[in-house]
């Protein structure tokens, strides 16, 4: 679902139209569940009945709902587990956050955990993906209810899926693009990759922040046996019903020989409409190494649509190369990029996230980069390509020109 925003002049209201997920099934009416067009949204606002934010409206995904860039307010809704990860990095401390929660509250005659809005100062937070959950650490604020005592205590809150989270801070322009790059990849299809030989399958799920290892399944068959060919359909059936258990994603079948070949096959017999979801490529080993070797050749971007994490690889290539040549056209750690960002000579910039959230230096040399309009990209800290920057003190540069 998308959403437009309307404000209605007599009332001082906002109010938030559902689109469905094409622009020709229109719109919904602002009070009442009828459709309503471009056009005569168009009407409305020439009637003066009704003016919109920004020239006529912001159609965006569900899960950013809300933009007050005057009060520095966004609220966003986390629909997934990369929505979660984006959110841990893209907060700050003294940040201001609001969701539901429960909390104690004394009476005189009893203690009971009620539900309630509260606000916090931003301290501490963790992401933990394995319970899908964001948890909050600081200073309470406010909260919806009456009782107001807790004020100054610490309280934590957790933000789980489909939880409204309203997020009060100095947002900067890298943390505005990250967090509509999120928006924007919840629209992609789910992308599973299968890393196949004889003996084993090595699943991956495309998310924001890379490709993440699910599961393994290993074949039970010997060559030469009796039984090979048997135990060879028991271990495809095993591995289709996994690759095939998301009826809408994208599956990208690779490996190194003929087995790749041989679970297209199986797939096809046993489900032939999912035959059109397939993409089948070669890598050079059935091994967690393979699904690099995919990014980096570009196979990813070309078939399914996913830049940035290629971008990241090629971008990080290009570093290693320009500094293996000595060209004095690749420079790493805070001072070395700081210098060239003030030149106006930094033409990219590779950024860990981590040195980002963690070093108010880096911010400094980012935001200085911005004005000089030099190209940021911000690695996830747990990806191959990040893990890799982080030898470089987590910031380098590839320069327009030298400097020294």
């Amino acid at each position: 679902m998308f959403l437009v925003w309307v404000f209605k002049k007599q009332t001082g209201k906002s109010y938030i139209c559902e689109r469905a997920s094409v622009l020709y099934k229109g719109l919904l009416s602002l009070e009442k569940k009828e459709p309503l067009g471009i056009k005569k949204l168009k009407d409305l606002r020439e009637k003066r009945k009704y003016k919109c934010h920004f020239p006529l409206a912001i159609v965006i995904p569900m899960r950013i709902i809300l933009r007050d860039m005057r009060n520095n307010l966004i609220v966003v809704v986390p629909e997934n587990l990369n929505d979660l990860w984006h959110l841990s990095k893209i907060i700050e401390p003294g940040d201001q956050v609001k969701c539901l929660t429960s909390r104690k509250v004394k009476t005189e005659s009893s203690e009971d955990r009620q539900k309630m809005k509260i606000a916090i100062s931003l301290e501490k937070w963790e992401f933990s993906p394995y319970i899908n959950r964001l948890r909050l650490t600081g200073k309470m604020l406010s909260s919806s209810k009456e009782d107001m005592t807790g004020v100054g205590s610490y309280h934590t809150l957790d933000v789980e899926l489909d939880m409204k989270i309203d997020i009060v801070k100095q947002w900067k322009g890298y943390q505005i693009k990250r967090l509509e790059a999120a928006a924007r990849e919840r629209i992609r299809k789910p992308v599973t990759i299968v890393l196949i030989d004889d003996e084993k399958a090595v699943f991956g799920v495309l998310r924001g922040y890379g490709i993440e290892v699910v599961t393994e399944i290993y074949s039970r068959a010997s060559k030469g046996s009796d039984t090979h060919e048997t135990k060879m359909r028991e271990f495809l059936g095993s591995v289709t019903a996994k690759a095939c258990s998301e009826p809408n994603a994208k599956l990208v079948i690779a490996g190194p020989g003929f087995a790749k070949e041989n679970l297209c096959k199986f797939i096809g017999e046993k489900h032939p409409g999912f035959s059109r979801n397939i993409i089948m490529e070669s890598v050079s080993y059935a091994e967690v190494n393979g699904f690099e070797e995919l990014l980096n050749r570009g196979v990813i971007e070309k078939l399914v649509g996913e830049e940035r994490l290629e971008q990241e690889a090629k971008l990080l290539t290009q570093f290693l190369a320009t500094l293996g040549k000595g060209d004095g056209l690749g420079v790493y750690g805070k001072e070395n990029v700081a210098t060239a960002v003030n030149y106006g000579a930094a033409r990219e910039l590779l950024v860990l996230d981590n040195a980002l959230r963690k070093d108010s230096d880096v911010q400094g040399i980012l935001e200085q980069a911005e004005k000089t309009g030099a190209t940021i990209l911000i690695y996830a800290s747990e990806s191959a390509s990040g893990k890799q920057l982080e030898s470089f003190k987590g910031l380098a540069a590839i320069l327009r020109y030298k400097i020294s």
